[in-house]
């Protein structure tokens, strides 16, 4: 007996969030799914060594490389998106209408995800690059990082999405 309720309880988690609006892009049940690429591994070239200030995050880089997974890429309106499924609980806060734009803010910072979304976009730009043997047109060919917390999503809110562009 414990399936059913679960199994409709997901149901609507992903129904709920792939209906929820994403600004600039819409809803990703409307991207047709030849314009959606997921689990995307990438390998990065790390070229020097070096340091990285992420806040109150230092980080050493060794030259070598960077290997990851973006979970999802979505081509829009001749933009990428990065696109990153999350299943934070906020803290003390476990009711979807928690998941407003502050609370979101707040998790991004502490977790480091922009750190993770701007490798993510590096990545992407690399990628592009080397495909077409040109440098990637930031303002026109890229959208941005958009994250959705599962757990907050709304179908028709935006309430659970975060989203940015560096």
């Amino acid at each position: 007996d414990w399936y059913r309720p679960r199994a409709r309880a997901l149901k609507s988690m992903v129904f709920s969030t792939l209906s929820a609006p994403v600004e600039g892009m819409g809803r990703l049940c409307d991207i047709p799914e030849n314009r959606k690429r997921a689990e995307v591994e990438f390998l990065m070239n790390i070229p020097r060594d070096g340091t990285f200030d992420a806040g109150e995050l230092r980080l050493a880089s060794r030259r070598g490389f960077l290997k990851g997974y973006i979970d999802l890429l979505v081509e829009h309106g001749g933009r990428w998106w990065v696109v990153d499924w999350k299943t934070n609980v906020p803290p003390g806060r476990e009711t979807a209408e928690a998941y407003d734009q502050n609370c979101l803010d707040g998790i991004m910072v502490y977790h480091h995800y922009q750190l993770q979304y701007e490798l993510y976009l590096l990545a992407l730009c690399r990628t592009l690059s080397a495909g077409s043997g040109k440098p990637v047109d930031w303002n026109n060919q890229i959208g941005g990082a958009v994250y959705m917390f599962v757990r907050g999503t709304r179908a028709g809110d935006n309430r659970g999405v975060f989203t940015s562009k560096p």
